[in-house]
């Protein structure tokens, strides 16, 4: 399915999980982001919001219902880390900290440092996703939420991905200590990112 020029060009939405779509909706707007759909229920399941942070990047709020959220995570097939692509990092830390009481941790590694995202007060281990400055990155033109995917094998995936329409916009990459990472396309032009994972100790 395409995309009109209005809805903007395709993507996926990325939601966090709220007790309170409603207030959680308000605090985005006291914050400078904005509401694109007014909190809903969608049956029994839950309740559900589209907004923009205070950038303009779209992202999802479900207050679990009857369907408490994501079942599997961080295997094959799975959602396993989110990264925000944004001008402002201070600025989009002090965001989601507002709307969704989420805190920040640096992560120090050659040539710089990661903003990680962490639920509040879960502490290190609990990190689900970073913060990346556009300045770094010349090949991300706007501020967008991309998604990573766990895969059995990057390199296969890459591969069945191409014969499917996808686009690769960086070829499979090892990154130490981390695991080896793709990011690509697919047919409709929606971004995503792909890792097989390093074992992380305990």
């Amino acid at each position: 399915m395409q995309s009109t020029p209005e809805q903007g060009p395709p993507s996926w939405t990325v939601y966090f999980q709220t007790p309170d779509a409603d207030a959680t909706a308000q605090a985005a707007g006291q914050a400078r982001g904005s509401v694109l759909m007014q909190p809903m229920d969608v049956q029994d399941l839950g309740r559900m919001a589209i907004l923009t942070d205070q950038a303009g990047v779209p992202f999802g709020l479900w207050q679990p219902g009857r369907n408490k959220g994501l079942d599997v995570v961080l295997e094959p097939g799975s959602l396993c880390w989110l990264e925000l692509y944004t001008a402002d990092v201070p600025a989009a830390a002090a965001f989601y900290h507002s709307v969704l009481g989420l805190e920040t941790f640096g992560v120090d590694f050659p040539g710089g440092t990661y903003t990680t995202f962490i639920p509040a007060g879960a502490g290190e281990d609990a990190m689900f996703g970073g913060v990346v400055p556009l300045a770094d990155t010349p090949a991300e033109e706007e501020a967008h939420w991309l998604p990573y995917f766990e895969v059995a094998d990057t390199d296969a995936t890459v591969a069945r991905a191409r014969e499917l329409g996808g686009t690769v916009r960086m070829p499979a990459t090892d990154l130490p200590d981390v695991g080896r990472v793709a990011k690509l396309t697919g047919p409709y032009g929606a971004r995503f990112a792909v890792i097989h994972s390093v074992p992380q100790p305990g």
